[in-house]
């Protein structure tokens, strides 16, 4: 996912069937478009990010919540020291 803080200038590909990143799926697929968005937002927030700099990412913040499934599951790898 490249991610943008204005939401329709962000971009989804499936990278392993499209690996020029030709065929954007961010309308196809925004419940993964909104979970990938997600777990940016809180793997920017665990590395110390400053909170001004993940402002403009947050769609709640830009009074469009609805868009989003607060609900979602978020899936993330972990490294060898259980890091996300």
């Amino acid at each position: 996912m490249i991610c943008h803080p204005d939401p329709e200038r962000s971009e989804l590909y499936r990278i392993d069937e499209d690996p020029k990143q030709e065929n954007n799926l961010i309308e196809e697929e925004p419940k993964i478009a909104n979970e990938l968005r997600r777990a940016l937002i809180d793997l920017l927030a665990a590395l110390g990010t400053k909170s001004e700099w993940i402002e403009p990412f947050r769609l709640e913040m830009r009074g469009i919540k609805e868009f989003l499934d607060l609900e979602t599951k978020l899936y993330a790898i972990r490294d060898y020291e259980d890091r996300v």
